[in-house]
This record gives C-alpha cells, sequence and structure tokens, in this order.
C-alpha cells in the first residue's frame, strides 16, 4: 500500500509539480487516493508548511450555512461537503477561518507580511461570495501583483473530470452568464444583514421570475454547468500540470492564467461552460 508522509509529499510539491516555497495553494484534497496517512490530516498540512515556508496554504470550507437558514460560526461550524482533507484540516490552529457564511475559506500563512491572511479573512470578504471584494476576487489580486499561486487538486480530489473548481462561478459573474444570477441569503438571526451568491437557475419559473421571459428552449433545468470540454481545452492549451501521487494524478493549475483564459472563453460564449 501507497503510504503518504510530509517528506514524499514535501517532495511531490516542490520537486515534481515545481511548487515554489513562497506561493498561495488552493488545495482540493481527497484522502482516499493518499493512500495509508499515518497522522491523518496533520501530516498533510505539515508537508505543505514545509513546502509553503514562505507562501500560504487555502483551503475551502464552504458550509453554505445562510443558503441553509442557519447561523454560521466560523469556530465551529462544520464542511461536511468539502471532502476528507478540509473537513478536519480547518481545525488545526495554524488555519485561520473567513467570515463568509457561505463559502469560508481557512488560510495558513507563513508569508512574513502575513498578506494572503489579511486579505482573505476580512470582514469585507463575508458580502460576496463570488463578486468583488470575495475571497476569489481577492486572490486574483494577490497573483496580479506577482505572487505564484496555483488551484491544486490532491488525492482524488474531483476526480469525476479533468478540471473544475469554485473560481469558475467569479468569472461567470464577471462575464454575466445567462444562466446564473445574484441572489440576496439573509442572516438567520434577523439582523438585516446578507451575503451575495452567483446562483443557477433551479428551474423555469426561477428564470422567468427573475427574468420575464421564458428560458431559451435547450435549458434543462436544474442548470447543471458541464466541464467535459473545458477540460480538454485546457489540456491542449498547456494549462494544467500532472504528476502522480499515491493512486492519482495531482493536477496543478497556475490561478493567474486560467482565470484570464476563462474569461476570454466566456465573453466569446457565454454558454460555454454548459456545452
Amino acid at each position: 500500500m501507497f503510504r503518504t508522509t510530509p517528506d514524499n509529499l514535501r517532495s511531490h510539491l516542490r520537486d515534481d509539480l515545481n511548487v515554489e516555497q513562497d506561493a498561495l495553494v488552493w488545495l482540493h484534497s481527497g484522502l482516499k487516493g493518499l493512500g495509508l496517512v499515518k497522522g491523518g490530516a496533520e501530516t498533510v498540512t505539515n508537508a505543505f508548511s514545509n513546502a509553503l515556508s514562505q507562501g500560504a496554504l487555502v483551503i475551502p470550507t464552504f458550509s453554505y450555512s445562510w443558503n441553509k437558514g442557519e447561523i454560521y460560526l466560523p469556530e465551529s461550524t462544520e464542511c461536511p461537503d468539502m471532502g476528507g482533507y478540509a473537513k478536519l484540516a480547518w481545525k488545526d490552529p495554524r488555519f485561520k477561518r473567513s467570515l463568509n457564511p457561505n463559502f469560508s475559506v481557512a488560510v495558513m500563512d507563513n508569508t512574513i507580511n502575513k498578506c494572503v491572511e489579511d486579505s482573505l479573512i476580512s470582514k469585507s470578504t463575508s458580502r460576496s461570495c463570488f463578486g468583488n471584494g470575495s475571497v476569489f476576487s481577492e486572490i486574483q489580486q494577490l497573483t496580479s501583483s506577482g505572487i505564484p499561486a496555483y488551484i491544486m487538486l490532491l488525492g482524488g480530489a474531483h476526480d469525476d473530470v479533468v478540471f473544475r473548481s469554485t473560481f469558475l462561478h467569479m468569472i461567470e459573474e464577471r462575464v454575466g452568464v445567462p444562466y446564473r444570477y445574484v441572489k440576496g441569503f439573509p442572516d438567520p438571526e434577523g439582523k438585516g444583514e446578507e451575503v451575495y451568491q452567483y446562483v443557477r437557475f433551479l428551474s423555469e419559473v426561477e428564470f422567468f421570475t427573475q427574468n420575464k421571459v421564458r428560458p431559451p428552449t435547450h435549458y434543462d433545468f436544474p442548470i447543471e454547468e458541464k466541464y467535459h470540454l473545458m477540460g480538454e481545452d485546457m489540456k491542449a492549451d498547456g494549462l494544467i500540470r500532472y504528476s502522480k501521487f499515491g493512486y492519482s494524478q495531482t493536477r496543478l493549475v497556475p490561478i493567474f492564467p486560467f482565470l484570464s483564459w476563462l474569461e476570454s472563453k466566456l465573453r466569446q460564449d457565454t454558454e460555454y461552460l454548459l456545452k
């Protein structure tokens, strides 16, 4: 059986994938593809902490709390849908968790000036899920300033497709795709606050209510993006770096080039991700 250790995972990150020690890594990770992980989630965190000795690790801890009408508490609300690693790792005291009640993230920041933590853990990221001021737009701002940054799929994460990531929705909102819209979700305590999320249409009635016109006849509800074409195009354009580790292929995508590439695709065809 394959055994994941802090040493071989650190070597995978630095030697196989050439991740810089000052990089920002947005990590989607399963545990099933890592084989036997002695020490569990802490072993994975230790490897990243070492490999990113001057960088930062960001993991999604989405709880969808206000979507469900539930109170969100960053210190205790669980994120059971985020995969084997994230649902455990965010409780490590090296991470700090953001305040967005639907799409929170946890950040382990080893940068000298804590620039990633300062950008993502501020209250300003708590009211938009994918728009300006969201953690996704803040990360894009950080990468545009020259910080090397990647989306990484490790340990069998999202192995149903070549690639997918929540960053897609930020670009969909920026372009204004016709199959999603901005919806406010009120706080469950009735304090008058809302979080704004770019949601997909779930029904023909919802589409008509929002747009006052009937939807295109080729729309199937609920709307579901399809990622096959995108994955094949990304491979053709050299946007994915592959390296085997354990029982799966790690996929590494540079954030800034990918987001620029996807925005170009969607501006040419706003329904690109439905094909």
